[in-house]
């Protein structure tokens, strides 16, 4: 039986307008997983690249069990130009740092309120588990400020909300002093950018940003206009910075991108295809390379294994490693 059906399987995909077919096909999707216009349904699908990485995968096995020769190249050919644009798109040092014991660490979580459902507090308890150094949740507004700092300020005694009954609320919950915090704005948009002291000998600013998902062209350009002046805002400063934010824009998409060439920041995803396989990364967190190190990366999931936020742990680098860089 499964004989017969892989013969009528070959005898299917010889056709060569079949074939030709799905040439174009994959041809297609992969120039716009690249190429994106600036289309919505297209940008919308763009974002599932790493599933499209994945089908092609699959799709290239299929085709050698059939010995289709040509549809097989097609396939792991896409595959692997779509895995060479994902990992262009990431952060290029592959290598973990060595960690030192004596250097100042920062961890950072963030996480949406949106995501907390009906079990939120095993959720929030879950985020406490991984002991950040700073917590930064987004999409603050009235009904969650006292749940939060009930779970939150007796271990973060130092914290900044910016409490709005839209999505663009914003709460910062710190182990370390907060220096100073400003609130600036970018076409009426808020964006915290908080100055933390590490230690005596270290500071850090964090930038915390929300952008709302893009509903048509003209939103995609305001969103990118956002990054930019935040970008141009963050190199204002002679601190390392942290830059997080649930953007809901992929890694690999151009204003991502944008992002981080005008900034000079390093996603701290090792790859843009390092999540997971059913999973779109929509919230990042962002650091000067050249005077903080990622140590770690992970995703935070509920109890139910759906998506909370994200975590990083990263090192100051010594200030004569900096000076010895930048000879």
């Amino acid at each position: 039986m499964r004989r017969k059906l892989r013969v009528e399987m070959k005898r299917i995909f010889e056709n060569k307008f079949l074939q030709i077919l799905i040439i174009g096909v994959i041809a297609l999707i992969t120039l716009m997983c690249i190429f994106t216009p600036n289309i919505m349904w297209l940008r919308k699908s763009a974002d599932f690249t790493v599933q499209f990485m994945a089908i092609f995968l699959g799709l290239g096995m299929v085709f050698l069990a059939l010995n289709q020769k040509r549809l097989m190249f097609t396939a792991l050919a896409a595959c692997g130009i779509l895995c060479l644009f994902l990992r262009r798109a990431g952060t290029e040092e592959l290598k973990l740092p060595v960690v030192e014991t004596a250097a100042p660490n920062l961890q950072v979580a963030l996480f949406n309120t949106s995501a907390l459902d009906s079990n939120f507090v095993s959720s929030l308890n879950i985020v406490l588990d991984k002991n950040p150094d700073v917590i930064a949740v987004q999409e603050l507004t009235p009904e969650w400020v006292a749940t939060l700092d009930t779970f939150f300020c007796e271990k973060y005694p130092n914290s900044k909300k910016l409490i709005r009954i839209d999505p663009y609320g914003m709460a910062l919950y710190s182990k370390f002093p907060i220096a100073s915090l400003d609130t600036f704005y970018h076409q009426n948009i808020p964006n915290l950018k908080a100055r933390l002291t590490v230690d005596q000998d270290y500071k850090v600013a964090l930038f915390s940003s929300y952008s709302l998902p893009p509903i048509n062209s003209n939103s995609v350009r305001s969103i990118e206009s956002h990054l930019i002046g935040i970008a141009e805002e963050m190199n204002k400063t002679v601190i390392p910075n942290v830059f997080i934010g649930s953007l809901n824009m992929v890694p690999w998409s151009n204003e991502i991108q944008k992002l981080r060439y005008v900034s000079g920041l390093s996603d701290s995803r090792r790859s843009s295809s390092s999540t997971g396989l059913l999973e779109i990364p929509y919230d990042h967190i962002f650091y000067s390379d050249d005077r903080l190190e990622m140590i770690s990366f992970e995703n935070i999931n509920s109890a139910q294994n759906s998506h909370l936020g994200i975590f990083g742990r990263y090192q100051l680098k010594s200030l004569s490693n900096v000076a010895k860089q930048e000879r």
